[in-house]
């Protein structure tokens, strides 16, 4: 990082770094310290509530049901949710599309993180073949998504 934003906190850096013995002070909690300050001062304070709002508008486009849970994981961990929380479950649901949202909720019924997205995975490749054998049929199918 650099700039005139910065210049101040680099230079107290490096003051602090300048005093430390190179031998004696070589241990990880000298470095756990530097984090621990890089982060109070340049920490996204933010990205917690822009990551839960996202959620809320998360979608999966099908068939893109890998690309779907990749994202939401990342937004969940960006807004320090756990694979155990009921509302992860709920915005995970939320976000698929209607027929896999229906199929995935056909018995029996999930009440796990786990189990739903395993479940979503395989009802979007179902219906990806199903998809698929009806187009080398020459037939489509409006159930199944394009």
């Amino acid at each position: 990082m650099h700039g005139p934003q910065i210049a101040g906190w680099k230079h107290n850096v490096g003051n602090f770094l300048d005093t430390l013995d190179p031998i004696h002070n070589n241990i990880p909690d000298v470095w756990n310290q530097f984090l621990h300050k890089f982060a109070e001062q340049y920490q996204d304070s933010q990205k917690e509530n822009r990551a839960r709002a996202q959620l809320k508008n998360c979608r999966m486009k099908f068939p893109e049901i890998d690309d779907y849970i990749s994202w939401f994981k990342e937004l969940c961990r960006n807004a320090s949710y756990t694979q155990g929380n009921n509302e992860v479950f709920h915005l995970f649901v939320k976000g698929l599309p209607t027929d896999i949202m229906e199929a995935v909720f056909v018995s029996p019924i999930l009440v796990d993180y786990r189990g739903l997205k395993d479940k979503a995975i395989e009802v979007t490749q179902s219906r990806m073949l199903v998809k698929g054998i009806l187009e080398t049929r020459g037939q489509s199918n409006p159930r199944v998504f394009n």
